[in-house]
């Protein structure tokens, strides 16, 4: 079976640690294929674009692991989106370069957009994007986030397009499993008016992880010191669930 995986970076390898994600685990011990397509600092547009590359790449079943919706995409110097692209459209910053699989490095070669959490373009200014973004970039942002970046909009957006790109796995008779944790817990507030997680209500429970049932940072042991963000312990644990969630597809 070929199991992509589709994320940020809790769903990506560390190179100094070879084998140890979950995900790695997780194939070797049930001898599927690997397809490690996420990237340290997606967002949730550059997970929908991933699932869609998983799909090229024909991919028998998607892991999804939704992220923040703190997170932008912008082009790089003289290019655009393209859609035929897919997920090579996505740039991988040099900084996290271990993070990212063979796969990944192959895929993101061209790219013609940079896709972070919006303070990592400050903080990584200079080891990952001075030389591929505007020189003003950093002067735009600011008035960006100052002026006109809302988190419920990005929020209502993201929502839809990752609740689309589920139905693009659905049409085509592909299985996946989705966790909702990082896109709204923390955000859902319980009032009617924030309740973006009813975007996602029509999937089938089978192929839904609530955060109810499964957060990562309360259920896996927190350590940063590898790129995936937590402990090698607990990637045995996050291994052991998804594979009994598989089953029960």
């Amino acid at each position: 079976m070929k199991l992509a995986v589709c994320g940020d970076s809790w769903f990506t390898i560390d190179r100094n640690a070879p084998a140890a994600s979950f995900s790695e685990i997780l194939c070797y011990q049930q001898n599927w294929e690997l397809l490690n397509i996420s990237r340290p600092g997606a967002s949730n547009f550059a997970i929908c674009i991933q699932i869609d590359h998983a799909i090229r790449l024909g991919a028998d079943f998607v892991i999804i692991n939704t992220t923040d919706p703190v997170r932008i995409e912008v082009p790089l110097i003289g290019k655009t989106y393209a859609k035929d692209r897919v997920g090579e459209n996505i740039s991988y910053p040099k900084a996290r370069e271990n993070s990212i699989s063979d796969l990944g490095k192959q895929m993101m070669q061209d790219p013609n957009i940079a896709v972070d959490p919006l303070t990592n373009f400050v903080d990584t200014w200079d080891s990952s994007y001075k030389n591929i973004l505007p020189n003003t970039f950093l002067n735009t942002l600011q008035s960006y986030i100052a002026d006109m970046f809302d988190v419920n909009t990005k929020l209502q957006y993201d929502s839809w397009a990752v609740s689309d790109a589920c139905r693009r796995l659905l049409n085509r008779q592909i299985p996946f499993l989705i966790l909702n944790d990082q896109i709204y817990n923390g955000y859902n507030s319980g009032c009617p008016n924030y309740d973006f997680e009813v975007d996602l209500n029509w999937i089938p429970k089978q192929y839904l992880i609530h955060y109810d049932d499964f957060a990562l940072r309360r259920e896996l042991d927190v350590d940063n010191k590898y790129d995936f963000h937590y402990s090698l312990s607990s990637s045995k644990i996050l291994a052991d669930y998804v594979l009994t969630r598989i089953k029960a597809v």
